[in-house]
């Protein structure tokens, strides 16, 4: 049980950091990749969103 909720993690982080390190994307892609990332790691997303509104 805690190995397939490692290995969904990983996969998640995989799938965002590709999502992420792609420059070539337009406003509406980026947008879509901030909505995933919302809605997949939710508890993470809040974090990086209050630490970058605190700067």
């Amino acid at each position: 049980m805690k190995k397939d909720f490692i290995k969904n993690n990983i996969k998640k982080e995989k799938l965002l950091n590709k999502f992420l390190s792609k420059n070539d994307l337009e406003i509406d892609d980026k947008i879509m990749t901030v909505k995933i990332t919302k809605k997949i790691d939710k508890i993470r997303f809040n974090q990086a969103f209050n630490k970058l509104l605190n700067k």
